[in-house]
């Protein structure tokens, strides 16, 4: 906020100067922005805290999915790079049960790459997200794919 503030004043007092004014302005913008990712960051740890948003970790194995079948699971973040089996195979066995295919999967990734993406999608998973973990884009995607 601060720094809204203070690049404010700074291209007000600057107006005969529009370059510096452009740059202000800019970096006005993008403060603006990350404090927007932090107040909505805020608001989301709320809604978590004051219990109208619930988030569960717990890991699954292939063999729980297998037991419980996939109908028993709202919606899967695969981590695609795991040590036994990597998460497009996992995708590729998930998607071979019976209703499989009706099981939501998120890719979890480091790999942001467009081309990454369009991999997790040829995979058979619905979405991706990257590392390191946004919470507002989790619970973006998690409402995207549970609504």
């Amino acid at each position: 906020m601060n720094a809204i503030i203070g690049f404010t004043g700074l291209a007000a007092t600057h107006l005969a100067e529009p370059e510096h004014v452009k740059e202000y302005l800019k970096t006005i913008a993008q403060s603006s922005e990350h404090l927007l990712a932090l107040i909505n960051d805020v608001l989301d740890m709320s809604r978590i805290e004051s219990g109208k948003m619930t988030l569960h970790e717990h890991v699954e194995s292939l063999a729980d999915i297998r037991e419980k079948g996939p109908s028993y699971y709202d919606i899967v973040v695969m981590d695609v790079q795991m040590p036994v089996m990597d998460g497009y195979q996992a995708t590729a066995a998930i998607r071979a049960l019976p209703g499989g295919d009706k099981l939501k999967i998120i890719a979890f990734s480091a790999n942001a790459f467009e081309e990454d993406k369009e991999k997790s999608l040829r995979a058979g998973m619905d979405g991706h997200i990257t590392k390191p973990l946004k919470i507002k884009e989790l619970l973006q995607t998690l409402q995207r794919f549970t609504a």
